[in-house]
């Protein structure tokens, strides 16, 4: 598999690789591309638009916040970890589910918890 057609795969230093509050909202309004493979196995991507974070809430070391995410409602992502790259940030792994579906489109949501 060529590194084109891997895109959507996440390595070892894409997993260590911290959201934090104060770059979703600094990314806030923006555009992610997310990564997935398709049936046989080959990279497709859609964008979603980064909406603003929740408050973070920071106790016993940690930070915890969420983000919701707007999408085409022509494609359902499936609940699970995405290759999530921002033009600027570049790429994040990131857990998103479906929360709803609306007329502007699908919207998602990853809840982040990480260490301070």
């Amino acid at each position: 598999m060529s590194t084109a057609e891997a895109t959507h795969l996440i390595d070892d230093a894409l997993w260590s690789r911290t959201l934090t509050h104060q770059l979703a909202a600094e990314m806030a309004d923006s555009t992610l591309v997310f990564f997935y493979a398709d049936a046989q196995g080959h990279t497709q991507s859609v964008e979603l638009q980064l909406l603003t974070p929740t408050p973070a809430t920071e106790t016993r070391g940690m930070c915890q916040f969420s983000v919701r995410l707007l999408g085409p409602a022509a494609l359902l992502l499936a609940q699970q970890t995405y290759r999530a790259r921002h033009a600027a940030q570049g790429d994040f792994a990131l857990f998103i589910g479906p929360i709803a579906r609306t007329a502007q489109g699908i919207e998602y949501e990853a809840c982040i918890s990480h260490a301070l």
